[in-house]
């Protein structure tokens, strides 16, 4: 049975193709680039081109992620919280706490063994707590993302950026900047900033266990030392994670179908 998961989020559009809910035949990652339609009908051909398979082959399509509504094709939309947590169950295996820090938002969650949410807080208020104040300060500081890291894991003084509004941590860094601070400290102060605001989430739901990253960040090694200064229990990362909430569709979808196959 063949199910698959769309994840259409403000920065990227994500796509898994399934095997009997468990088995991974191809995922794949592009930019949105504020058109969530055409990336979602785009992302599904290329994984069905990929997957050698055809759309009257696919059981089931699950989408999720801001831009959900938006999947023509889809049998079904699934919160991305709802889908993050399934993701990250398949992923890390038994995560209680799972941190996702995505390109809007901040999100911490406890699940259960079965991935289901039982609790949740997030930040989307302002882009200073997510993965677009990092995209804005790349850019003002031209560096390029894929970069960020290897700068910021460099830092021998990371200057941590105060305040809580993006416009205003911006300031903060023309400031730096003008002080003659280096790059690699005001970045890793930027990524020991959005950590603080995500353990102040964690501690929320009373963190107890290990954290588990998913959602853009999880390609930031830097991010996880940064988590990891700051919490008292081990970060753990997955480059996989970043796929968790598509994943997580397309077995909720494959589950759906079962069901509609058995009655």
């Amino acid at each position: 049975m063949i199910s698959v998961g769309l994840d259409i989020g403000t920065g990227s559009t994500k796509g898994v193709v399934l095997e009997d809910g468990e088995k991974i035949l191809y995922q794949n990652i592009r930019q949105t680039k504020g058109n969530p339609t055409d990336m979602a009908n785009e992302i599904l051909q290329d994984l069905l081109d990929s997957s050698k398979i055809t759309k009257n082959e696919v059981d089931y399509i699950a989408s999720t992620g801001y831009g959900r509504y938006q999947a023509e094709d889809r049998d079904i939309q699934i919160s991305d919280l709802t889908t993050t947590g399934r993701g990250a169950q398949y992923i890390y295996g038994n995560p209680a706490l799972v941190l996702d820090i995505g390109t809007q938002s901040t999100r911490a969650l406890r699940i259960n063994e079965k991935g289901k949410i039982i609790q949740f807080k997030m930040n989307e208020r302002c882009a200073a707590g997510s993965g677009r104040f990092i995209e804005r300060c790349s850019k003002y500081l031209t560096i390029p993302m894929e970069n960020v890291s290897a700068i910021a894991l460099k830092a021998d003084n990371p200057q941590q950026i105060s305040s809580v509004c993006a416009v205003l941590s911006e300031t903060e860094i023309i400031n730096h900047v003008s002080l003659g601070v280096s790059v690699e400290n005001i970045f890793m102060g930027v990524l020991l900033s959005i950590a603080d605001r995500a353990t102040t989430l964690l501690k929320r739901l009373k963190m107890d266990s290990d954290v588990y990253m998913a959602g853009g960040l999880v390609h930031l090694g830097a991010m996880q030392k940064a988590l990891a200064d700051i919490i008292d229990y081990k970060v753990h990362l997955d480059p996989q994670a970043h796929y968790a909430a598509a994943i997580g569709a397309a077995r909720l979808g494959y589950q759906r179908a079962l069901k509609i196959k058995q009655n």
